[in-house]
């Protein structure tokens, strides 16, 4: 198991922008759809309004990733689970046309 205060994470990090290296993350069920299929928003644990909504083939997966990841003791989940929600949001934001 890695300690996430290596220096690989923190050579990591450095790539980021310094206001999402440290930021957390957190995601939110902001709406149920008739068949029970959870559509979640990915949001900084500090600016509640400032969100993305995945939609429902991503919100599907992420809740896949982070139930197996809470099901292996082995994984450091909270740090896991920032990693993911990073992604998700990296990903959501190189898709995005510039404005």
């Amino acid at each position: 198991m890695r300690n996430p205060t290596e220096k690989g994470d923190a050579v990591q990090r450095e790539h980021l922008a310094p206001e999402i290296a440290e930021e957390r993350l957190d995601w939110f069920t902001c709406y149920i759809e008739p068949d029970g299929t959870q559509i979640c928003v990915i949001r900084s644990a500090c600016r509640s309004n400032d969100g993305i909504v995945l939609d429902r083939r991503t919100s599907q997966f992420l809740q896949l990733l982070l139930n197996e990841m809470a099901q292996d003791i082995s994984i450091p989940f909270p740090q896991a689970r920032q990693a993911v929600l990073r992604a998700l949001r990296r990903a959501h934001n190189h898709r995005r046309p510039t404005e």
